[in-house]
């Protein structure tokens, strides 16, 4: 996830965040796989931001 907060007045980013999340299937305590309905939805806003006309300033330790 990147989230960026815009300071308005100025038109500036002001900062960004990103996170990584996982799932958890609780029966075996530990990550696994998306759901197929959870990853279908993940997959059409990914496809959906990139189409954006910018790119995101992202640190690149996080990779896809």
């Amino acid at each position: 996830m990147m989230h960026f907060l815009v300071n308005e007045t100025l038109n500036q980013l002001a900062a960004t965040l990103e996170s990584l999340g996982t799932h958890a299937d609780m029966k075996l305590r530990r990550s696994a796989e998306m759901p197929p309905d959870v990853a279908a939805l993940m997959d059409a806003t990914l496809e959906k931001h990139s189409r954006l006309e910018w790119e995101a300033p992202v640190c690149g330790v996080i990779r896809v």
